[in-house]
């Protein structure tokens, strides 16, 4: 059974928080689910980056837009 977690990022300016929620997932047990909300594109950008160059350790499940301003990325820790 996975476990799921969501990290609020959602007024944050990033990198630095993008960084340490990336850095959090990378912490947690395989099968892991995280749930990543965000109103920045630049965290948008530097999380898809960072599943794609961890792509052994972190998959990129779904982005979803949850309103105009918010958006929610869903990546799992093999």
């Amino acid at each position: 059974m996975s476990n799921k977690i969501t990290i609020d990022l959602i007024g944050a300016q990033c990198p630095e928080p993008a960084v340490k929620a990336i850095k959090q997932t990378l912490d947690m047990p395989p099968g892991t689910i995280v749930e990543i909300l965000m109103d920045s594109l630049e965290c948008l950008m530097l999380i898809s980056s960072w599943t794609k160059l961890l792509n052994d350790q972190l998959e990129l499940l779904e982005k979803e837009e949850i309103n105009e301003n918010s958006i929610k990325v869903t990546i799992k820790r093999k």
